[in-house]
C-alpha cells in the first residue's frame, strides 16, 4: 500500500498485524502517485480507492500506475462519477468544505479516455450506490455490471 499519509500507513500496518498477515505479503510505504518507489513492473494489481478525486495530474498517475504494474497487471480505480446526484452533490460542496475544495470529480467517460490514452486495453466497469444521494442506505447497495445508473463507478482496466 502507498499514501502520502505516515498516520495512514501506521495505521494500515496495525490492521495488517491483528488480521496476522505476514509483512512479505503486504507491504506499505509513505509516498506519492507520481514517484512511486518500486522498480518496474511489480504488481499484478494496482488500485486507487477513493484517491483518483485528489489526483492533480491524472495522466502523470496513470503513467506512474502502469510503470509499476506486471505486463497483463490491471488497474483498478474506485471514484464517484461526477455525473451522478452523489458527485454533484459533492461538487456543490466545494465552496464550504475543506475537504471538497481541492477535490475533482471525473465521469466516467474521463477516466475511461485517460487509461485508454496511457496504454490499457479490455476495461471492465461495475457501479453502486444508486438513487437519492442523501437517501442512500447501507442495506440497499447493490452492486451492478456497467456504469450510468451509480454513484460510486470501479473501473479495472488491463495493461496491454
Amino acid at each position: 500500500g502507498l499514501d502520502v499519509g505516515a498516520a495512514t500507513i501506521a495505521y494500515a500496518i496495525e490492521a495488517r498485524d491483528r488480521l496476522h498477515v505476514p509483512p512479505d505479503q503486504i507491504e506499505f510505504a509513505v509516498g506519492s502517485v507520481y514517484r512511486i518507489p518500486q522498480q518496474d513492473a511489480q504488481f499484478d494489481f494496482a488500485v486507487q480507492n477513493g484517491v483518483f478525486h485528489h489526483v492533480d495530474d491524472e495522466d502523470a498517475a496513470i503513467a506512474e500506475l502502469r510503470r509499476v504494474l506486471k505486463p497483463s497487471g490491471h488497474l483498478i480505480i474506485s471514484f464517484i462519477n461526477r455525473n451522478s446526484t452523489l458527485g454533484r452533490l459533492y461538487e456543490s460542496r466545494e465552496k464550504t468544505s475543506a475537504f471538497y475544495r481541492d477535490a475533482h470529480f471525473y465521469s466516467v467517460e474521463d477516466v475511461a479516455r485517460w487509461v485508454q490514452e496511457a496504454g490499457f486495453g479490455s476495461r471492465w466497469f461495475c457501479e453502486t450506490l444508486f438513487g437519492d444521494a442523501e437517501q442512500l442506505e447501507l442495506s440497499d447497495i447493490e452492486v451492478r455490471d456497467g456504469y450510468g445508473n451509480g454513484a460510486f463507478v470501479v473501473l479495472d482496466a488491463q495493461k496491454t
